[in-house]
């Protein structure tokens, strides 16, 4: 009588478990890291004005720390208008309350330190130098501990008005704390025009345009973008 077949040994558990782990180790660190590589995005735009879109510039507000700042507290209300259509009737208050890291001389450090590391890893991969690696890591956990160093916590407060038709829509807008001003990245260029004027308006009721005015001898509007 013939014998059985020997049966295929099962996959064990040991074998099956890493894929499954790394993917819910993935599925877990992912929605944390996002929003940190997302206002990390943003604060390169703000930090090389080069990067920003135009689309990205027509929708941007810069605030003053002078003008819109208490201690460490930006507190901001956005034009009584609808975010999205505009209108003025039956409007809802929204606020947003962000916390914030702004740093001091940010791009000198990260030039210094995140470029010669990027350049020191590069020339580790092209000839499989590993002092270079190691000196690229250092580097960078260098410019990392800086950056820490050189940076503090900033709360804003941000009052949008919106519509019963576009509030579920409303999201926080992007803002990032630069050099004594702050940035707020609008979701539509006519709210940001808006925003804008309603600055403009209030230097000059202050007298803040008097001198700028003459020395550039153009639109006040160019001195907020």
């Amino acid at each position: 009588m013939d014998e059985p077949a020997d049966e295929a040994p099962e996959p064990k558990a040991s074998q099956a478990a890493p894929p499954e782990r790394k993917a819910g180790i993935f599925a877990r660190v992912a929605p944390l890291a996002r929003p940190w590589l997302e206002q990390t995005t943003l604060n390169l735009k703000v930090w090389i004005p080069a990067l920003r879109s135009k689309a990205m510039k027509s929708g941007q507000v810069k605030y003053r720390a002078r003008e819109s700042r208490t201690g460490l507290t930006w507190k901001l209300v956005l034009p009584s208008v609808c975010w999205h259509c505009g209108t003025t009737e039956g409007l809802s208050r929204r606020d947003f309350n962000f916390s914030l890291r702004a740093f001091d001389g940010p791009l000198p450090i990260a030039t210094g330190t995140f470029g010669f590391g990027a350049l020191f890893w590069i020339l580790a991969l092209l000839f499989g130098w590993s002092t270079a690696f190691v000196i690229g890591c250092l580097l960078m956990l260098l410019g990392a501990g800086l950056l820490c160093l050189k940076s503090w916590r900033e709360r804003v407060k941000l009052t949008f008005w919106t519509c019963p038709a576009h509030a579920e829509e409303l999201t926080p807008p992007g803002v990032v704390s630069h050099d004594e001003d702050l940035y707020v990245f609008l979701p539509t260029e006519e709210l940001a025009g808006k925003a804008r004027a309603e600055v403009i308006v209030a230097r000059r009721r202050e007298g803040k345009y008097t001198s700028n005015i003459a020395a550039q001898g153009g639109d006040p509007a160019l001195l907020n973008l």
